[in-house]
C-alpha cells in the first residue's frame, strides 16, 4: 500500500514537472514571439530621415533592454582603421550609472585583446558569467568587473563584409543567459542598426561634400551654377543670386536654359558639356528678373563622384557686356580709320604728284572738324615730311594750341609741320613764303 502511494506521488511530481516544462516552453515561445514582434516594430521605425537615426537607435535599445530585463545596452563604433572605438549610443536603467561619456577613444587591442579577435571574426560573444571568463580574457574580465557587469552579450554590427562596431547588453544586478533564438533575433537587430548607421554615414559624407562644394561655389566672384545631366540647376552661389535677382529657392530645381534669351542654345550648351567634358567661352545672353539682358561667356566642366561617375557640371558666367561694347566700338573705329586712311593716302599721292609736277613751294592742309588723335596725325606728319623732302613747306591750318598739346602727349612729333590757327592765316603765311621765294629767285637771276 505504501509503495503504491509512493508511486502515485512520484507520478504526480513527474506530471507537475512535465507541466512546468511545458509552461516554461510556452512562456519561452511566447517571449520569443513577443521579441520578434518588438523587433519587427523596431525595423519599421528606421524608415526615417538619417537625422533621426540616433534617436531611434536609443529608443530601440531601451525597448529591447526593458523587454529582456537587462540593465544597460549600448552601441560601440570602430574608427581609425578599426583600432579604436567609441561608445556612441547607450540606454541605462535609472539606478545604473551611464558610461557613454567615459568610454571614448578606447584602444581595443590593448584593453580588450581577446574579445577584439573574436569580434573581428564576427562572432557573437555571449558571457553568462563574467566571473567564469577564461584566463585568456583576464583583461576583459577586469574591465567588466570594474564596471560591475555580471553578464553580457555582444553582437557584431556588420555592413556588407565590413565590421563597423557591435551591439551590447549588460546585466549588472543579476546573471543572465540568452537563448539561441534570442541571440538570432539580436543579430537581426545588429543588421537593422548596421543599415541605419551606414545610411547616417552616407548622409554625413554627402553633407560634407555639399559643404565643401558650397565653399568652392562661394569662392567664385562670378555667377556660378551646378546642374545635372538634364540641365536642372542643383545649386548656385551668391553672385548668381545677386546678378539674376532671384533667390536660391527660385533657381534650384529649374531648367538652366530658362534664364537666357535663347533657351535652345543654352540647352545645347548644357548637352555639349556632358558630351565633351567641358565648354569654353560659350556666349549666351542672360535675362535677369527685371528683364535686364547681360551678355556672358560660360566656362563649364563636368565633375564626378568617388566612383568616377559623372553627377553634374559646374558653370561659371563671365560678364562680357562691356567687352562686347568695347570690341564693337574698336571694330567701328578700325573701319572708320581704314576708310579715312584710304582717303588720306589718296590725298597724299595726289598732293605729292602735284608738288613734284608743279614744283609748288607750299602745301596747305586744313583739318577743321577732324578729331585730334595719333591715328589721324600720323598721315599728316607723313605728308609734311615728304613735302619737305620735295622742297615744299606743309602748313596745317585750323589746329588749336590745346590740340597740338594733345597730339604731343600722344607721342606725335609735329616738327615737320607748320601750324596756323585758321585757313586765312595759313593763306597769309603762304603768300609770304611765295613772295620770299620770288625775291630769292630774282636775286639769284640778277647775280
Amino acid at each position: 500500500m505504501q509503495n503504491k502511494e509512493n508511486r502515485s506521488q512520484e507520478e504526480l511530481l513527474m506530471e507537475i514537472e512535465k507541466l512546468r516544462l511545458q509552461l516554461a516552453e510556452t512562456e519561452a515561445l511566447h517571449s520569443q514571439i513577443e521579441l520578434e514582434k518588438l523587433i519587427a516594430v523596431i525595423s519599421t521605425k528606421f524608415i526615417i530621415s538619417p537625422r533621426e537615426i540616433d534617436y531611434e537607435i536609443n529608443n530601440a535599445l531601451k525597448a529591447i533592454s526593458e523587454f529582456s530585463g537587462v540593465d544597460r545596452s549600448y552601441v560601440f563604433q570602430f574608427y581609425n582603421s578599426g583600432k579604436k572605438m567609441d561608445n556612441t549610443h547607450e540606454w541605462c536603467k535609472e539606478d545604473i550609472e551611464p558610461q557613454i561619456d567615459i568610454l571614448k577613444g578606447i584602444e581595443i587591442e590593448e584593453e580588450y585583446p581577446n574579445f577584439t579577435q573574436r569580434i573581428r571574426r564576427l562572432e557573437v560573444i555571449h558571457v553568462p558569467k563574467v566571473v567564469n571568463l577564461s584566463p585568456e580574457a583576464h583583461l576583459e574580465k577586469e574591465n567588466f568587473q570594474m564596471l560591475g557587469i555580471k553578464s553580457l552579450i555582444l553582437v557584431p554590427i556588420v555592413y556588407g563584409q565590413t565590421l563597423i562596431g557591435f551591439l551590447g547588453f549588460d546585466s549588472v544586478k543579476t546573471e543572465k543567459t540568452w537563448k539561441e533564438d534570442d541571440i538570432r533575433l539580436l543579430k537581426m537587430v545588429g543588421e537593422i542598426f548596421a543599415n541605419a548607421l551606414e545610411r547616417k554615414r552616407a548622409e554625413q559624407e554627402i553633407q560634407k561634400l555639399q559643404n565643401y562644394n558650397r565653399r568652392l561655389i562661394e569662392v567664385s566672384l562670378d555667377p556660378l551654377v551646378t546642374f545635372d545631366q538634364e540641365g536642372i540647376i542643383m545649386d548656385v552661389n551668391e553672385a548668381k543670386i545677386q546678378v539674376t535677382g532671384r533667390t536660391r529657392e527660385e533657381l534650384i530645381g529649374t531648367p538652366f536654359a530658362n534664364y537666357f534669351t535663347d533657351p535652345e542654345k543654352a540647352y545645347k550648351g548644357v548637352m555639349l558639356v556632358f558630351e565633351t567634358g567641358e565648354v569654353r567661352d560659350y556666349e549666351l545672353v542672360m535675362v535677369t528678373k527685371d528683364g535686364t539682358e547681360i551678355t556672358v561667356a560660360y566656362n563649364a566642366s563636368i565633375y564626378k563622384d568617388e566612383k568616377g561617375k559623372v553627377v553634374g557640371a559646374f558653370g561659371v558666367a563671365r560678364d562680357i557686356t562691356e567687352y562686347k561694347k568695347v570690341k564693337k566700338e574698336l571694330i567701328e573705329t578700325i573701319e572708320r580709320l581704314e576708310l579715312y586712311t584710304t582717303r588720306v593716302n589718296s590725298l597724299l599721292v595726289t598732293m605729292l604728284e602735284y608738288v613734284t609736277d608743279k614744283k609748288t613751294n607750299v602745301v596747305i592742309l586744313d583739318i577743321a572738324g577732324v578729331a585730334e588723335n595719333a591715328e589721324i596725325a600720323e598721315p599728316l606728319v607723313n605728308i609734311a615730311r615728304l613735302s619737305k623732302l620735295l622742297g615744299a613747306t606743309c602748313i596745317v591750318t585750323s589746329i588749336k594750341l590745346e590740340e597740338v598739346r594733345k597730339l604731343t602727349d600722344l607721342g606725335v612729333s609735329l616738327v615737320p609741320i607748320t601750324t596756323e590757327r585758321s585757313l586765312k592765316e595759313g593763306l597769309r603765311y603762304t603768300i609770304v613764303i611765295v613772295e620770299e621765294n620770288d625775291t630769292n629767285r630774282t636775286k639769284k637771276t640778277s647775280g
